[in-house]
């Protein structure tokens, strides 16, 4: 009831008050379990952690159940998180690798320090990692990928190819964003129908406007069918507003030209649209 009343407080902004009613109950309950259980799922749905914690710690561990133990492991990773965000923010890279890596070492942890390594372009680093997790489980998807890409960014094409034959990445057919990058290594790699093969499906399914699968699916077809590059980079503009659809569908050459004289506004995304067709 106490936990019920302190979170209805919390809602109407009295949370003052919510803290008092906890503050009650605890001192009526003493140690029990349940009472400091409430405790702390009030403290953390307040942001204090470190206090919610404490509050679990004043019940006896043998007593603690599986919520319990779950709430504490969900507490000491967030406060893990935001020691090692703190550290990279002020440029503690090191600090941040050594302390992850005295944790129990986990799939979590070496996918954090693998996207680590690739923002640091440290992509020797990176591929040792993802080699580590395939060892251990060799369908892994985000490894399977990472290790492609990071062959990809040393330059060795050859190894990046050779994995994509023997052992291709398995993707769910609904892993949308997996398998746009899986495209866009078989893109890098020069091999545009495969990049197309796997683009297709994914603009038949889509259900919301996305410039960048358009422009990506434009690219793949450049070489091999320009004319329908053309109409995918006129469906690409139309989604992100730089085109009207009846411009688009059929395209309108003169409407599409025009648009790609590039602005200042622009970000990234229209940026490389108004590019890719200037120069195509």
């Amino acid at each position: 009831i106490a936990y019920r009343l302190a979170n209805d407080l919390k809602t109407a902004d009295r949370v003052g008050d919510a803290r008092a009613v906890i503050a009650d109950m605890v001192l009526n309950a003493g140690t029990a379990p349940a009472a400091r259980y409430a405790q702390a799922l009030f403290l953390a749905s307040i942001d204090r952690p470190a206090e919610a914690l404490a509050a679990l710690a004043q019940a006896p561990q043998a007593e603690w159940n599986e919520d319990m133990r779950g709430l504490a492991a969900r507490l000491e990773r967030e406060q893990l998180m935001s020691q090692l965000r703190s550290l990279r923010a002020s440029g503690n890279e090191a600090q941040a690798i050594a302390l992850l890596r005295q944790q129990p070492a986990s799939l979590e942890n070496r996918l954090m320090l693998a996207e680590w390594a690739r923002e640091r372009d440290d992509w020797r680093d990176a591929l040792a990692i993802y080699d580590e997790i395939l060892a251990a489980q060799p369908d892994h998807p985000e490894a399977a990928l990472g290790r492609v890409e990071s062959w990809i960014a040393l330059g060795d094409a050859q190894s990046a190819r050779r994995a994509l034959q023997q052992s291709p990445p398995i993707l769910a057919e609904d892993d949308t964003s997996r398998q746009r990058r899986l495209a866009a290594i078989w893109g890098e790699l020069g091999e545009t129908d495969q990049q197309w093969a796997l683009l297709k499906p994914l603009i038949a399914r889509k259900t919301a406007p996305d410039a960048q699968l358009y422009r990506d699916a434009a690219r793949a077809r450049r070489m091999h069918a320009p004319a329908e590059a053309l109409d995918l980079y006129a469906l690409a503009m139309q989604d992100a507003g730089l085109l009207d659809a009846g411009a688009a569908r059929p395209r309108d050459d003169s409407a599409l030209t025009r648009a790609s004289r590039e602005r200042a506004s622009d970000d990234w995304l229209l940026r490389s649209l108004r590019s890719d067709v200037e120069t195509f």
